[in-house]
């Protein structure tokens, strides 16, 4: 009996272990430099973004460029949040996206968050985001496994001060253990070329698919504990 104890105990803790969300990636933006001077952000116009910490990729798609600090207005940098900071990370940069020039040509461009999944299962995107009363307002988040087949899964709106975007894709057994994951955002309702969302503290969590041995001694342990308390 002690060593199925044991074994159940066992298969509890691995199964515990197993099942704790883990950190995939994760942006700060802390690294672009303050626009001002004249020299305008340091990532005008820059298209993909390394994490700070993990391995993936943040993609922009269909944004104009911007020119130091003046129009076309596109793809820019301003102050950042604490909200969705890992610890110790002060406030910084956040990237910021703007409505276009022609015709506001950024509503509908795009930004991917890119990783991989692999013995990853129910991922969760979070990020902190704020528009200013002209920007995008009215955002679509999908889902692909192949980055260019997409299924919508929500929209969310924004205000004017940073707050918290959560996005659970726990039922989207798809995603599971896929080699690579596109989490899409869709731009829509900017009505000015300056109007703009500021996006920071971009986090892909996400949880260890357990090993059958695992799942195993789980259920071994289980049935344990139901005949330890029938035989008392």
């Amino acid at each position: 009996m002690k060593t199925v104890l044991a074994l159940s105990a066992l298969g509890v803790a691995s199964f515990a272990s197993a099942a704790q969300a883990d950190l995939v990636a994760y942006w700060n933006f802390n690294t672009l430099t303050p626009s001002g001077g004249g020299a305008g952000p340091s990532n005008a116009g820059v298209t993909s973004y390394a994490p700070a910490t993990g391995a993936g990729s943040i993609n922009l798609t269909g944004w104009t460029s911007r020119a130091g600090t003046t129009s076309p207005f596109g793809i820019t940098n301003f102050a950042g949040s604490t909200v969705n900071a890992i610890a110790p990370d002060a406030a910084g940069q956040a990237l910021a996206l703007e409505g276009g020039t022609t015709a506001l040509s950024n509503n509908n461009a795009t930004l991917d968050v890119v990783v991989s999944l692999t013995n990853l299962q129910n991922p969760i995107l979070t990020f902190a985001s704020r528009n200013t009363s002209t920007g995008f307002n009215n955002n679509q988040v999908s889902w692909s496994t192949d980055g260019i087949n997409y299924t919508n899964f929500a929209t969310y709106t924004l205000n004017t001060t940073f707050a918290l975007q959560s996005f659970d894709f726990s039922a989207v057994n798809a995603l599971d253990n896929a080699s690579t994951v596109y989490l899409r955002i869709t731009f829509l309702g900017a009505t000015t070329a300056s109007g703009n969302n500021r996006i920071d503290n971009v986090q892909v969590n996400a949880s260890i698919i357990p090993t059958p041995g695992a799942a195993a001694l789980l259920g071994l342990g289980s049935l344990a504990m139901v005949r330890r308390r029938r035989a008392r």
